[in-house]
């Protein structure tokens, strides 16, 4: 599973928070995944942002696999306080989907390394008597 989430002022979006405490159950029993996306400006697009404090936690709560960071984007015409006070410096897009792919295409390489590993440790069956 991959869930992902937004930070704002140092806090990942308050229901991709809720989501994961929710399931945390859930979570527990699979591979899981998390990403944050958001993050403007150039400076801001450096390889291997690591997740906020709270994002941190619920990793531990739920043992999930990894977190990767993403760009986000701002649009001229945001909306709200917050947005409106920075859109003059920071408005634009810091998506990269070639980072999102190579993050996808390495999840995947794990989970078929991982069902490979399985196939080959699973016991054989007992032939019929």
């Amino acid at each position: 599973m991959i869930v992902g989430g937004a930070p704002y002022n140092g806090r990942w979006h308050r229901d991709a928070r809720r989501f994961v405490t929710r399931h945390r159950r859930e979570l527990r029993t699979r591979p899981v995944w998390l990403f944050s996306s958001g993050p403007l400006g150039d400076a801001e697009q450096r390889p291997d942002i690591p997740p906020v404090r709270g994002v941190a936690k619920l990793m531990d709560r739920i043992g999930a696999c990894g977190h990767e960071t993403f760009g986000g984007r701002l649009s001229p015409d945001a909306p709200g306080f917050f947005a409106e006070a920075i859109v003059k410096t920071w408005a634009g897009d810091w998506r990269d989907p070639e980072h999102v792919e190579r993050w996808v295409a390495a999840i995947v390489t794990e989970l078929q390394a991982t069902a490979r590993s399985d196939v080959r440790t699973e016991a054989p069956s007992s032939p019929p008597s």
